[in-house]
């Protein structure tokens, strides 16, 4: 039957999300311990979350570690399992997310709270990272 048949596919998806969860803290674990660089990155990511709206560059990113680029993406990607440029672009559009939800801001107000200078590079961003376009989510979210 069709509802036998979601609740599979649900307890797959279910299983799948628990391993995936479980091998990140593995993962994550590990990095805590043998990277020198835990704490600092850690407050770089931290301070990032806490400014999406700021335009953060690698450049800057790596003169305030005081790492080469090379060495600050990889040490990165390492340590969070993302590069720092997507990390970067996940929490923009997260932040946008919320402000599409919780408030009525314009799509162009909604941009620059996030840091776009350019609406048609953020709603190709958004509609990227979400499928839908920022007025289609807040139609479906909100």
């Amino acid at each position: 039957s069709v509802n036998s048949k979601r609740n599979e596919m649900l307890d797959c998806l279910l299983k799948t999300m628990l391993i995936k969860t479980s091998e990140m803290i593995s993962v994550s674990s590990l990095t805590k311990f043998s990277n020198p660089h835990y704490g600092k990155l850690f407050s770089l990511r931290e301070k990032i979350y806490k400014n999406p709206q700021y335009k953060w560059t690698v450049d800057e990113l790596c003169h305030e570690m005081n790492m080469s680029r090379s060495y600050f993406q990889l040490i990165y990607r390492q340590t969070f399992g993302i590069t720092c440029i997507s990390d970067v672009i996940n929490c923009k559009i997260n932040h946008a997310k919320n402000i599409l939800t919780t408030t009525n801001l314009s799509i162009n107000e909604t941009a620059e709270e996030c840091g776009y200078d350019n609406n048609e590079h953020f709603m190709r961003q958004f509609k990227k990272h979400t499928g839908v376009t920022p007025s289609e989510y807040r139609k479906k979210y909100k």
